[in-house]
């Protein structure tokens, strides 16, 4: 006897397996906390190439931004960042670049503004709030 398929059938089986390719394989980096400050984590940047300078601070909610010009950009950092503390200072390691930036610290950092519909692309927490655009951080200089 051979299974009859409903009509649909392989329309219904690709929409669950795409549903479990989403949830389980495409799935972003974790973002990072230590001691209440936030390390939004998103993908390897590519072709960014502007430069920013500043303090390294963070917004109302906690998140690691930038200070420019009295406006705050949150950071949105690439996958290998670490945040830690030493002696009671936080610090931002970024394996890649083979420095670490201090908050409340100065810091010039490679990479490029976002549009706010690219921004709605990673996982920025709620309360991450007070922040005037998006930086994605593709090194540090």
């Amino acid at each position: 006897m051979k299974a009859m398929m409903p009509a649909g059938g392989h329309l219904l089986i690709g929409a669950a397996l795409m549903t479990v390719l989403m949830l389980t394989g495409c799935s972003g980096p974790a973002n990072q906390e230590v001691d209440g400050v936030i390390a939004v984590v998103g993908r390897e940047p590519t072709g960014l190439q502007e430069l920013a300078q500043g303090e390294l601070t963070t917004t109302r909610g906690g998140c690691l931004a930038l200070e420019a010009d009295g406006r705050t950009f949150l950071l949105v950092w690439p996958p290998d960042v670490e945040i830690a503390t030493e002696s009671g200072r936080t610090t931002v390691i970024v394996p890649k670049a083979d420095e670490s930036l201090t908050l409340g610290g100065p810091v010039i950092i490679g990479g490029g503004l976002l549009s706010a519909d690219a921004a709605q692309t990673f996982s920025i927490p709620a309360g991450c709030v007070g922040f005037d655009g998006v930086y994605l951080v593709n090194g540090l200089d």
